[in-house]
């Protein structure tokens, strides 16, 4: 994580209906070259603290990174995220900024904000009662179905299940017997390949009428049966819209793994 020192206000923009700030600062060590340096990358997440502990956290982006400035006046464009915060919070942010010139601290995320921005943004509107997969996700609860193997037995064949090599084969199986698993490795190592048998086996479940047996998985948790069916399992996929709504889940989760093979 780069640390950012004395901290102040260059000079204040009005651009898009958007205000765009210049930060002046100073660094422990010098950035030899600004070009190749990823420190103040263009969209990254900045954190600039008044009181110094970071218990007063005003949040930013980079929104204007030029070089030239960079190099000659260590000075940055950021511009301020509101997360859904009020003109008045805006305005309240944006003094604490100018009133406090040169004694605040800048923190930069190491992570890449641009990357997660959306997803965070969602789980802004998200309610955690409808959140798919909330047990595993948001309360580290995970279950495993002793019978998966079983189920699925009949439709290896129609999958070439033989053909995996035994890493392919685990995670194949662990992505299936578990409530939620995750599929990783360099390039090269099978995941999108695991991905597709994973998403025809459920097809393949789905058009006979078994793979509620798979998403309800034996399991209270895990009951993903339509509740106007009395927590009948045996209800046809097109009654269960549950069972369809954890199945989508599912070939997201898929799909998400191709984008990132």
């Amino acid at each position: 994580m780069s640390i950012f020192k004395n901290v102040s206000v260059a000079h204040l923009e009005l651009e898009h209906a958007k205000i765009l700030i210049f930060l002046k600062f100073s660094l422990d060590q010098r950035v030899a070259n600004w070009k190749k340096s990823k420190k103040l990358m263009s969209g990254n997440l900045l954190c600039v603290t008044v009181e110094g502990d970071f218990s007063d956290p005003i949040w930013l982006t980079v929104a204007d990174r030029d070089e030239v400035l960079l190099e000659k006046h260590s000075v940055i464009g950021v511009e301020l995220i509101s997360f859904h915060s009020s003109d008045a919070d805006t305005a309240d942010n944006v003094k604490k900024l100018l009133f406090n010139s040169g004694k605040m601290i800048m923190a930069e995320s190491p992570t890449y904000f641009q990357s997660f921005k959306h997803v965070l943004n969602s789980l802004q509107y998200s309610e955690i009662g409808n959140f798919p997969l909330a047990d595993e996700i948001i309360h580290g609860s995970f279950k495993q179905y002793e019978g998966c193997r079983n189920l699925i037995s009949p439709y290896l064949k129609d999958v070439e299940y033989e053909k995996l090599e035994e890493n392919q084969r685990n995670a194949f199986v662990h992505a299936l017997a578990s409530t939620l698993g995750i599929i990783q490795g360099p390039p090269g190592t099978g995941k999108t390949l695991v991905g597709a048998k994973l998403a025809k086996i459920l097809l393949c479940l789905q058009k006979d009428n078994k793979l509620n047996n798979l998403l309800n998985q034996g399991q209270t948790p895990l009951n993903y049966a339509d509740e106007n069916h009395e927590g009948n399992s045996a209800s046809k996929n097109e009654d269960n819209p549950r069972a369809y709504s954890y199945l989508r889940t599912k070939i997201m989760h898929l799909m998400s793994s191709y984008c990132t093979a």
